[in-house]
């Protein structure tokens, strides 16, 4: 008998319509505004790091303790100089190996796994549907975030999916 993944294909497309408004987001950047920002927290490279840092934990099964939150950029995203964080060029193609992996979790998921106990994060909700929405909720919080602070550089960004 078939598995059923309906919902696992909903949310999946949620998730990729998402990825395609911060590859667009990011591509629409000059490369002279991609490390700069009055407001340090919103400087594009290191938010695009916390987009991946975040959702590669949140995909994971380690605890925060266990998690290594300098897996991705060599260092903490935070606490990176400018001159640290991830070049353009590079940071696209760091989102797209993420989102290659993270579909890949998805394609080994059912409709009934959604419903597992959340164990690692309890916080974002009860079960695993309950974490996969807590992180497209907070990826797309980021992309609105990165969406006004191109609107207010002038800078054109993504359309709406």
């Amino acid at each position: 008998m078939k598995k059923k993944r309906e919902f696992v294909k909903a949310i999946e497309e949620q998730f990729r319509r998402t990825f395609q408004m911060w590859k667009e987001e990011m591509k629409n950047i000059p490369a002279k505004e991609w490390r700069k920002g009055e407001i340090d927290y919103l400087v594009p490279a290191r938010h695009l790091c916390h987009l991946i840092i975040t959702a590669d934990y949140y995909l994971g099964e380690k605890s925060p303790e266990e998690y290594d939150w300098n897996c991705y950029f060599g260092g903490d995203w935070e606490a990176l100089t400018k001159d640290q964080l991830p070049k353009k060029a590079d940071a696209l193609r760091k989102i797209s190996e993420f989102e290659e992996i993270m579909m890949s979790k998805f394609a080994g998921l059912t409709d009934e796994d959604l419903f597992k106990k959340e164990t690692q994060s309890p916080w974002t909700g009860k079960n695993l549907a309950g974490k996969l929405l807590y992180l497209l909720r907070h990826s797309q919080h980021h992309v609105g975030e990165m969406h006004a602070e191109l609107r207010r550089r002038g800078i054109r960004r993504a359309r709406w999916r």
